[in-house]
This record gives C-alpha cells, structure tokens and sequence, in this order.
C-alpha cells in the first residue's frame, strides 16, 4: 500500500479514526492506523500488512474479539503488550522473522491454547505469557538464552 496519512486530521478524515486514538504523526501513521483500525472494528481474524515491519507497542492491547493474528516474515519485532488481554486470541504463530518479543507481549491473553514461537528468538521477556492460564506448553527455541520474570 502506498497510501499514507501524515497528519490527524487526514488520519480522521480518510480512515475514521477519531483523532484522539493518533499517537503519532509522519510516514509510519499509515502503519499505525491499519492496526488502531483493526483493535476498534471487532475484527477476529487479522492479517499484518507486508509493508509493517513492527507490532508496536500495546498495538492490540484490549482487542477483546481478536481470535487470530497471520503474520508475515517482512515483521521483525513484537513490542512490549502488543498483545496484551487479547482475552479471545486462541493461536499465534510468529514468524521466523522475529528476533524480539517485548515484555508481557501476550499477557492476559486467557484463551490462548497454542503459541509457535520464532527460532531466531533469543530472550523470552518479563511477563510475556503472564496469565495465559490455558497455554499448557511453549516450546523454547534453541537460540533463547534468557528467559524473563514471570515469563
């Protein structure tokens, strides 16, 4: 997609999204209000655009619909709460693409039951899985090293 938004009010005006929910302003605007849009429509299945590089920080915080999340390996990093009480989140599988998962990444995501996580991972962070009261096993890739409190 080549379509960019720079400013709020051109963020408001061609996507609806009310300009208090803008935290940024720029070239990677765009980026971000493809994934705010996602987190308010009660999507519950989303595919991350190629052109996104990073899942930002608490990008779906709260996405209480969000059942499944399809990722392409143009994405490299997952950023702290990205995915925190996605409460519906029943899968994931994180490319190899993925080198970083920030801390409590999928924290409260209480449905989650299955998590393939990126061989080219090398920490597991703070709190990434804190609460995830279904997920009975996570494999550790080989490359982790360090794995966080609460993790």
């Amino acid at each position: 997609m080549t379509d960019t938004a720079d400013t709020f009010l051109e963020a408001q005006e061609k996507y609806g999204v009310p300009t208090s929910n803008i935290k940024r302003e720029g070239p990677h605007l765009f980026k971000w209000v493809l994934l705010n849009l996602a987190v308010n429509s009660g999507v519950t299945v989303y595919s991350v655009p190629n052109s996104v590089s990073k899942i930002g920080e608490n990008a779906f915080d709260g996405c209480s619909s969000l059942q499944s999340i399809e990722m392409t390996d143009s994405v490299t990093e997952i950023k702290d709460g990205a995915f925190r009480n996605c409460t519906s989140l029943l899968s994931i599988v994180i490319p190899d693409s993925v080198i970083n998962i920030g801390e409590s990444a999928f924290m409260d995501c209480i449905s989650l039951t299955s998590i393939r996580l990126s061989s080219n991972l090398t920490a597991i962070e703070d709190g990434t899985f804190f609460r995830c009261s279904k997920l009975p096993l996570v494999k550790i890739p080989e490359k982790v090293t360090s794995i966080g409190h609460e993790a």
